[in-house]
């Protein structure tokens, strides 16, 4: 791929990531914030780290549930939540969150009812 092509991308994800910084700053914010995993049990690993796990895709927050961490989806898109709700994952759509995002609010924005989850997950096996 072109220089030209990971300009144009790095571009686009600054704006929607952090449209507050230039594509420097945004480079420099990613070496700081951004992690890539190349396998399952690095990512694993590397969720073990964390009390609670937030974010816009629902397989990282399958995968921290899986390792004994809380985690939410804030969904950007119906699919998203759709599959989030069907599998039990708290979620919220990204327009209901209003206040930024805290430790100590996180739980109240995304209640979880783990005995809920583990029977909807055999009711899913199940059928």
């Amino acid at each position: 791929m072109s220089s030209t092509f990971w300009a144009a991308r790095s571009s686009s994800c600054a704006a929607y990531i952090r449209p507050d910084l230039d594509l420097a700053g945004f480079r420099t914010w990613c070496r700081r914030h951004a992690y890539t995993f190349f396998d399952v049990p690095g990512w694993l690993d590397f969720l073990r780290r964390f009390d609670f796990v937030v974010g816009t895709r629902f397989h990282g927050a399958m995968l921290a549930m899986q390792v004994g961490v809380p985690a939410a989806v804030i969904a950007h898109d119906s699919r998203t939540y759709e599959l989030c709700a069907t599998m039990g994952v708290p979620v919220r759509f990204h327009t209901e969150i209003d206040v930024p995002l805290t430790a100590q609010n996180l739980p109240e924005l995304f209640p979880f009812d783990p005995d809920e989850f583990l029977a909807k997950r055999r009711t899913l096996h199940n059928s």
